[in-house]
C-alpha cells in the first residue's frame, strides 16, 4: 500500500454504534493483503480476513495476543523501527520481512495511526502512550507463486510455439519434397532434391544414397554429393561384407546409426571410396520400403551431428522417402516402357520431347530428332510369322539403343517405327548418329532356322533451330526426311532439306 493510501486510512473518522465507538474497519475486509492494528504494547487489536487466512487462525484467537505470536519480529528490532518512525514524520513507513506463522514470507509496512480507541472516545495520539499502529501485510509467498505460475505459463507458451514452428518446418519440408517428387521424372533429379533438402535442413555437406540386395549382399552406389554438388561416378556394384554383419542388424532396429571411425572398418572403407574428405563421424541410415532396401550416408567434414531426437526422427522419415521415390520411379518407368522391346514408348517420347524442346529453347542449344523405319518389315511377318517379327523389332531396338549416347532418348514410335531424341546435337552430328544406327541394324545376325536374314532401316533427321522453329515441325520434318530415304532406295540416312 502506498504512503498516500496509508495517510487516508489514518484519517478514517470513527463511526458511532449502539455498543461502542469504532473505526469503520470494513474497508480492510475485502483487501487481498493483510492489515493488523496493534496498540503501544504491541498487542493485536484487529486483523482483517487476509491475515486470518495467512495465520490459519480465527480473529478471536489472534486478538489481544502479542504481535510476536503472529509475526516473527525480534522485539528489539521492532522497537527500534517504531522509534525511528516516531522520531521522523508521522507518516514514515518501515518495511520488514518476517515470517507469518511458519508458512509464508511477508513484507510488513508499519505506520502510526493518528488516533486510538479508548473508553469509547477518540483522543489525540501520543508517542508510546496509547499509540496505535497500522501494519500492512504483503504476502510475498503468494506473489512468488503467481510469478512461478506466470513463468511456467510463459515457458509452456514458448514450448508450444517452438513445437508449432517445428511442425510448420516439417510440414513445409515434406510439402516441398512431395511437390518435387511429383514434378521431376528423372530419378537423379528426385534424389538430388531430397538430398539437397536433407543437407539444407540438417547442415550436412556430404551425402550418399545407395541400394542393397539383401539376398546377395550387393551394395550399389546410386548418387554421391559432395559440398552440395552431385558427382558423376561409376555405380559400385559388388559384395560388401559390412551388409551382413552390420546393415541387417541396423535395419532390424529400424533407426539411424551414429558411427565413429573405427566402429566398422569395412563400412568406412566403402564410405571412403565414395567421399574424398576426411571425417571423424557420420550418420548411417538404413532404408526399407516394401521389398526395396537401401542406405543413406550423411556427414559433415567440419563438425559432428548436432540434431536432437526430433531431428533424427524427421531425418529418418525423409530418408525413407528416397526408396519410395526409387520405387515410384521404377513404376513410372515401367508405365513408360514398350512391353515388347523394353525401350521407351510413344507417351514417354512425347513427354521428353516437350521437356527437351523447352530446355533447348531456353538455353539456346540445338536439338535433333531421328525417325527410323524398318525396311520391308511386313515381309518378316508374312513370311516368317509374327513371333519372328517381334524378335526382329527387339533386336532392332537394342541395336538403336547401343548406338546412342546415354543422354539420347530411344523410343518405339509405333509398329516398326522408332524415334530418337538427340539433345544438343546439330544436323551434322545427328547424321553421324543416324549412320551409326543404320550400320548397326544392317549388321544384325538374324537367323530363322537355317536361313540368315538381313534387316535394314531408313532414317530421317531434323534439327532445331536449323530447319524448324516448333516442336511439331521437328518431328514432321524428321518424318519427311525418313520418307526421302525410303524413296532413295531404303537403307540410307537423310537430313531434312526444304528443297
Amino acid at each position: 500500500m502506498s504512503q498516500r493510501s496509508l495517510k487516508s486510512i489514518s484519517k478514517i473518522e470513527p463511526v458511532a454504534s449502539k455498543h461502542e465507538s469504532a473505526f469503520d474497519l470494513r474497508l480492510f475486509d475485502s483487501l487481498v493483503n493483510g492489515v493488523i492494528i496493534v496498540d503501544e504494547e504491541k498487542k493485536v487489536l484487529y486483523t482483517n480476513p487476509a491475515v486470518q487466512q495467512m495465520c490459519g487462525l480465527h480473529s478471536n484467537r489472534i486478538r489481544k495476543k502479542e504481535l510476536s505470536s503472529i509475526l516473527s519480529f525480534k522485539p528489539d528490532v521492532l522497537d527500534l523501527e517504531l522509534k525511528e518512525i516516531v522520531d521522523a514524520t508521522p507518516y514514515r513507513e518501515v518495511t520488514l520481512t518476517p515470517r507469518i506463522g511458519s508458512v509464508a514470507t511477508v513484507q510488513v509496512t508499519i505506520q502510526p495511526l493518528s488516533g486510538h480507541m479508548l473508553n469509547g472516545q477518540i483522543v489525540g495520539s501520543h508517542i508510546f502512550k496509547n499509540q496505535l499502529w497500522l501494519m500492512y501485510i504483503h504476502d510475498v509467498t503468494l506473489e512468488e507463486k503467481l510469478q512461478k505460475k506466470y513463468i511456467k505459463q510463459l515457458r509452456e507458451k514458448e514450448e508450444f510455439i517452438k513445437k508449432l514452428d517445428r511442425k510448420l518446418f516439417e510440414t513445409s519440408l515434406m510439402f516441398e519434397l512431395a511437390q518435387g517428387i511429383n514434378f521431376f521424372r528423372e530419378l537423379n533429379d528426385i534424389l538430388n532434391l531430397i538430398l539437397t533438402k536433407l543437407e539444407d535442413a540438417f547442415a550436412f555437406s556430404h551425402s550418399m544414397i545407395g541400394k542393397v540386395d539383401r539376398e546377395t549382399s550387393f551394395a550399389q552406389t546410386v548418387l554421391v554429393r559432395e559440398n552440395t554438388v552431385a558427382l558423376i561416378s561409376t555405380p559400385r556394384l559388388r559384395s560388401q561384407t559390412w551388409i551382413k554383419d552390420f546393415y541387417l542388424r541396423v535395419l532390424a532396429q529400424g533407426e539411424p546409426k551414429f558411427l565413429k571411425k573405427g566402429d566398422n572398418p569395412e563400412l568406412e572403407k566403402f564410405v571412403s571410396e565414395c567421399f574424398s574428405v576426411d571425417y571423424s563421424n557420420y550418420l548411417f541410415v538404413p532404408l526399407l520400403h516394401k521389398d526395396e532396401a537401401g542406405y543413406l550416408v550423411l556427414l559433415d567434414s567440419k563438425q559432428a551431428w548436432q540434431g536432437d531426437d526430433d531431428d533424427l526422427s524427421l531425418l529418418f522419415g525423409i530418408a525413407n522417402q528416397l526408396l519410395l521415390a526409387i520405387d515410384n520411379n521404377r513404376l513410372y518407368n515401367e508405365s513408360m516402357l514398350d512391353a515388347l522391346t523394353g525401350i521407351y514408348n510413344l507417351r514417354y517420347f512425347q513427354e521428353k520431347l516437350l521437356h527437351e524442346f523447352k530446355k533447348a529453347k531456353q538455353g539456346q542449344t540445338e536439338l535433333s530428332v531421328l525417325m527410323i523405319d524398318v525396311d520391308y518389315f511386313k515381309k518378316f511377318n508374312d513370311n516368317y510369322g509374327h513371333a519372328f517379327g517381334d524378335i526382329v523389332l527387339k533386336q532392332v531396338a537394342q541395336a538403336i539403343k547401343k548406338s546412342c549416347r546415354d543422354t539420347d532418348i530411344v523410343s518405339r514410335y509405333g509398329g516398326e517405327e522408332f524415334v530418337v531424341i538427340l539433345p544438343e546435337a546439330n544436323l551434322k552430328s545427328s547424321l553421324v548418329t543416324a549412320e551409326r544406327i543404320r550400320k548397326k541394324i544392317e549388321s544384325l545376325p538374324l537367323k530363322h532356322g537355317e536361313q540368315t536374314l538381313k534387316v535394314t532401316a531408313s532414317i530421317g533427321a531434323a534439327s532445331y533451330p536449323a530447319v524448324c522453329l516448333t516442336m511439331s515441325e521437328l518431328v514432321s520434318r524428321a518424318d519427311q526426311a525418313m520418307y526421302v530415304a525410303k524413296n532413295k532406295g531404303r537403307n540410307n540416312s537423310q537430313v531434312y532439306s526444304p528443297e
